[in-house]
């Protein structure tokens, strides 16, 4: 899909979907990608339900297990530039549960060299040199995931 963002200048747009996941020790899981840590998330496939394709990328980029669906988180944008082309990448993000695993494998294919539950006061620290959109995600969050907690 594109469109015109600004005049003159036209974006193809990128659809993906990612999730913040908790487990019942208050930590989150991270990945190491590309020199910096992050949350997982891809790019859904045509038609994709959301949702499904969220839960579908944090699994294939973590290898976590018993992952459930708690709500959605805001959406986030940036743009770059791919093949001589401008892209605007939406990402849809949800706020998930998993019981915490040994099982967890990096996915390798995708540049993602590491996976670990991270504490959720250390979360802040890693994303400091990390994307901008994340630590604005993290801040916004913040309210839901505390609430799921004390659930």
């Amino acid at each position: 899909m594109k469109e015109e963002f600004e005049e003159g200048v036209e974006l193809e747009i990128i659809k993906a979907a990612g999730g913040i996941v908790l487990n019942d020790e208050k930590e989150v899981l991270m990945i190491f990608r590309k020199g910096r840590w992050d949350f997982p998330k891809g790019k859904l496939y045509y038609r994709e339900d959301e949702k499904k394709g969220a839960m579908r990328e944090v699994i294939e980029e973590t290898g976590v297990t018993g992952l459930t669906l708690h709500s959605a988180l805001p959406t986030t944008y940036h743009t770059y530039t791919e093949y001589n082309s401008e892209i605007l990448k939406e990402t849809r993000w949800y706020l998930m549960r998993a019981p915490k695993s040994n099982s967890l494998k990096p996915q390798i294919e995708e540049q993602i060299t590491e996976v670990k539950w991270v504490p959720i006061q250390e979360v802040n620290t890693l994303l400091s040199s990390s994307y901008k959109t994340l630590q604005e995600l993290w801040n916004e969050s913040e309210k839901t995931i505390n609430a799921l907690l004390k659930e």
